[in-house]
């Protein structure tokens, strides 16, 4: 088995050319984040928050970007494993 892997370089420089926007529903704790890779591929990220007392529409932004990331992970992944 080879020593490639899908690095943090390699996540960073897919959304660093991505389009990424963000909406939050109004009278809710939702968030997303629509994320167009540079193929036209889209991912949807989300976050919710329970109470609406502590919700903070700057960390409900950063939760749907991750939640994103953690999907291009998989995807990254998935490319890597067909190329070897």
């Amino acid at each position: 088995m080879s020593g490639e892997r899908v690095t943090q370089d390699m996540i960073e420089a897919e959304l660093d050319a991505a389009s990424i926007q963000f909406h939050q529903f109004p009278n809710t704790t939702v968030t997303v984040a629509a994320v167009k890779l540079r193929n036209g591929f889209a991912l949807v990220g989300h976050s919710a928050c329970v109470s609406p007392d502590l919700f903070d529409a700057q960390v409900g932004k950063e939760l749907a970007l991750r939640n994103a990331r953690d999907q291009l992970w998989s995807l990254l992944g998935f490319r890597l494993r067909d190329a070897l």
